[in-house]
């Protein structure tokens, strides 16, 4: 698990990227506009939100993203 750090956070990521494009396109809203956190989809303007769970199927059928975002790590010190 130690030498697969990045290839985690990288798995994490595209995850994440794909649930947001699956809900993105089901609400038709721009992906930008959608926040993750506690693994609950939501989109402020439209006041719509919906957990990981619910959203998985139609989150598999996403393009797999080649080189997704990762989140800004805290400072650890």
């Amino acid at each position: 698990m130690a030498n697969s750090y990045i290839q985690m956070r990288q798995a994490g990521a595209t995850a994440r990227a794909m649930f947001v494009a699956a809900v993105a396109e089901k609400w038709d809203v721009p992906a930008r506009e959608i926040t993750v956190e506690d693994r609950v989809v939501s989109h402020a303007a439209s006041g719509q939100s919906s957990s990981f769970g619910d959203r998985a199927e139609v989150a598999a059928l996403q393009e797999v993203p080649v080189e997704p975002a990762l989140k800004t790590l805290a400072n650890s010190s």
